[in-house]
């Protein structure tokens, strides 16, 4: 029998794959399937939140599970006064090419990231660090700033690694793995278009990880997630639909596991530019017209709360003032002129109260949200449409044509600090307020929140910054608090998903 060479390299690959990924994996190697791709080691693109979630790079400080700042690369760190902070680096921490870090290649790291991170110079701007002793560097803000702590926890500002070395590959992402500049428990081997390799470092300096080797592929369609795990192609699916917990209700080979507690959940972000979302009685209306308990119960079937506010109850600070309301969203659209029309859809000088919303196929939860919140917002005569976008931040940024989105930039920083998300999206000046808010009072509060450590003062103004959002202006929505989760087979059946998206740790093995 005769072959063609195109078939007998698909033969070869298909060999090649089941051999990798196949019925027998490795008793110490963990296969994670993910939505999104790794693109490169580079920690200053806006991407690089991957380095700390798979392991491959560290943070000066960490936020536990009870949402506790904890010193990490670091030994300790105290406020001098309210622009100086002093940061004491732990002993004896290697980076994976063996070379010690020292204080002065984390100023040099730290310094690099504030200089070059888009995230960083958002969170910090214009600060600067110092080596100040054999092992202690101190950190100068210009202003008052209570949220350096969190920012030295946060994966998109701080994560640690050798400049000279990574400097030295020249953005080559071949020598960028070859380089060995991080200082996490696992290195990376090699990165593709489909996957991301790494091996076990011997020398982490918390001990020697369990796991030999690490993979994490690169899968878009949420069900061939789930669907690798059923087929003991992958041990671990993250970003699992919601539909997967009722698919997979007694089986056997893959477990839907989710957290105990909602830490967060995605956004409706109204446009603000764009008629009918620039009167805020119709935003008022859009937000009590969206039954939240029942996307909580009946659409994300038991892995949502229902969303009471724009904080989950977890946070101290939360507000409950979000709710539904039939008869005041009538209430309002009469009163702004959007009339009862054809098909049961509101005109106001001959426009229908039609809205455009846009969702993305890394989330596909968003879709199963929108659809149900097009037959609820149909019944205060709305109408919704659904449009899916590949890129859900270049949307809201280059195009003009919607009036809402569904998205999930977070609550608060991986470090667990309010302000820089809430500047990010909401400032009049902020790089992310892709929906156009501009609020004097809002700016003011968002000022003051900047410069403020008292933590009543800051509650107190984290809590009118509520009001305006949620309840007066509407300038965003919680359609629903979620936990994380994912879909884990048998190996794995104790694997628990982190709020703090530590999906890989340094002490993580198999149950069996």
């Amino acid at each position: 029998m005769q072959i063609s060479c195109f078939a007998f390299f698909a033969l070869v690959v298909g060999c090649q794959e089941r051999k990798e990924t196949g019925a027998n994996p490795a008793a110490d190697s963990l296969r994670i399937v993910t939505s999104f791709r790794v693109q490169s080691l580079e920690p200053v693109r806006p991407t690089s939140y991957f380095l700390t979630e798979f392991a491959l790079a560290e943070l000066p400080l960490t936020l536990n599970e009870e949402g506790q700042l904890k010193p990490h690369l670091l030994e300790s760190y105290a406020r001098l006064d309210e622009r100086n902070w002093r940061l004491t680096l732990r002993q004896n921490v290697k980076f994976q090419n063996g070379k010690p870090l020292t204080a002065a290649a984390m100023a040099a790291a730290m310094n690099r990231q504030l200089q070059l991170s888009a995230s960083a110079k958002a969170v910090l701007p214009d600060t600067i660090v110092k080596v100040s002793g054999e092992r202690e560097l101190t950190l100068t803000t210009t202003l008052p700033d209570p949220t350096v702590p969190a920012a030295l926890a946060d994966e998109l500002v701080f994560p640690i690694y050798d400049v000279e070395a990574l400097e030295a590959a020249n953005g080559d992402n071949a020598k960028l793995i070859a380089c060995g500049c991080f200082t996490g428990p696992y290195r990376a081997v090699s990165l593709d278009e489909r996957e991301l390799r790494m091996a076990r470092f011997d020398d982490y300096w918390q001990g020697r990880p369990p796991l030999i080797e690490v993979s994490i592929r690169f899968i878009g369609d949420p069900q061939a997630r789930v669907l690798a795990v059923q087929n003991n192609e992958a041990d671990v699916a993250l970003y699992p639909p919601s539909e997967a917990q009722q698919m997979l209700a007694g089986n056997t080979n893959a477990f839907f596991v989710a957290h105990s507690r909602s830490h967060g959940g995605p956004r409706i972000l109204p446009n603000l530019r764009r008629a009918p979302f620039d009167e805020v009685a119709v935003r008022r209306a859009f937000s009590l017209s969206l039954n939240y308990e029942s996307l909580a119960r009946d659409v994300m079937e038991g892995i949502g709360e229902t969303a009471t506010g724009f904080y989950p109850p977890t946070y101290s600070w939360a507000v409950q003032n979000q709710k539904t309301d039939l008869a005041e969203a009538r209430r309002l659209l009469d009163e702004a002129g959007w009339l009862a029309g054809s098909g049961g859809v509101r005109v106001k000088n001959n426009q229908p109260l039609e809205i455009t919303l846009l969702v993305y196929p890394q989330q596909p939860d968003w879709a199963k949200i929108a659809t149900a919140m097009q037959a609820q917002l149909a019944e205060t005569g709305f109408r919704l449409r659904i449009r899916q976008v590949e890129d859900i931040n270049a949307a809201m940024k280059s195009q003009s044509d919607w009036h809402c989105s569904i998205n999930s930039p977070g609550l608060v920083t991986t470090g667990g600090a309010p302000d820089p998300f809430l500047r990010e999206h909401l400032h009049s000046r902020g790089e992310r307020n892709f929906g156009g808010v501009s609020d004097a009072e809002l700016d003011r509060l968002l000022d003051e929140l900047g410069n403020t450590f008292a933590d009543a003062r800051r509650s107190e103004i984290l809590r009118r910054i509520q009001q305006i959002v949620i309840a007066e202006k509407v300038y965003e929505m919680r359609p629903v608090f979620l936990r994380s989760r994912v879909v884990v087979g048998k190996r794995w059946r104790d694997y628990k998903p982190s709020p703090q998206l530590h999906h890989i740790t340094w002490e993580m093995k198999p149950a069996t």
